[in-house]
């Protein structure tokens, strides 16, 4: 298991999507003017005033229709936006939140290539009283990329793979049993939740209201889901990048710029001082060619 101190702690830098070059001035204003984020690099979208949070990375691609995959499902599912009031989105989107079971409070939107966004609240719908202690207690929080969402197939070698070999922390384990799915959350940190028991119904507002991006992985423990990737050359997910310190990359990587999760996703490993985008022009070029067979999952 790989060990950081706490100032050199690794982070998720960005979730990375494809787009028709045709649709990104579409997906520029939905980011800016709608979700209250800013262009932090070329084609790259993080929240206002959140430095911590990872980036929505897009990618020119050239527009193809998406293969027909019957009986399975995307492996990139959605990103998560933690924010302290859903409403004010909510009327934004003229939706309204709901609270989703004992999972929390929220919304979902699509942007114009559609890509979903799960508009999170901080607290739970009937949380009034701990909704106005943090709103005593500090400034509204700025919006933040909580969560980038997985579904894998094999939770046991996933959970290997980004807990043991990676070195993140299992935060939360949360089973949605009326639809089958269990929702495991991990992210790059030393905090340790309020209570051991991680499927714990406190663990969830606290959850939402960490600072940092959270890798969230569905499963469906009873009838495992078949995944699948687009190809490389369509639009749809590409990949994730993740920041780590410099010395720590040899020992993960190797002679290879990226790792496979057990899934087939490809897993892109910057030093944590780069900018997003820095040494990365294969995310806007080279892997638009169609992946090998072995890397889809």
């Amino acid at each position: 298991r790989l060990v950081c101190s706490r100032m050199s702690l690794p982070a998720v830098r960005s979730v990375n999507l494809r787009v028709p070059a045709e649709s990104v001035e579409a997906v520029r204003r939905h980011y800016v003017d709608h979700l209250e984020m800013e262009e932090c690099v070329p084609l790259g979208f993080r929240p206002v005033g959140n430095e911590a949070s990872a980036v929505i990375q897009f990618i020119e691609a050239e527009a193809k229709p998406e293969p027909s995959y019957p009986a399975a499902q995307p492996v990139y599912w959605k990103i998560g936006l933690s924010v302290d009031e859903v409403d004010r989105f909510a009327t934004r989107f003229r939706m309204k939140g709901r609270q989703f079971l004992d999972i929390g409070f929220l919304l979902h939107t699509c942007d114009p290539c559609g890509f979903v966004a799960e508009i999170l609240q901080t607290t739970f719908e009937e949380s009034v009283e701990r909704r106005k202690a943090l709103a005593d207690s500090r400034p509204a929080r700025p919006l933040a990329v909580g969560q980038v969402t997985l579904r894998v197939a094999d939770i046991d070698k996933s959970l290997a793979f980004y807990r043991d070999r990676l070195g993140m922390t299992l935060l939360a384990r949360m089973p949605v049993d009326k639809f089958g799915f269990v929702l495991y959350f991990l992210a790059f940190t030393t905090e340790r939740p309020p209570t051991a028991d991680l499927e714990a119904i406190e663990i969830r507002e606290w959850c939402w209201t960490r600072p940092y991006t959270m890798l969230e992985l569905q499963h469906y423990p009873e009838q495992p889901h078949a995944t699948y990737f687009v190809p490389q050359s369509t639009p749809g997910f590409d990949s994730i990048t993740l920041a780590y310190p410099a010395s720590a990359l040899p020992a993960l990587l190797g002679d290879d710029d990226h790792l496979l999760d057990p899934g087939g996703v490809r897993v892109y490993l910057r030093p944590a001082a780069a900018p997003v985008d820095d040494d990365d022009d294969d995310l806007h070029h080279r892997r638009l060619e169609p992946a090998a067979p072995d890397e889809r999952g």
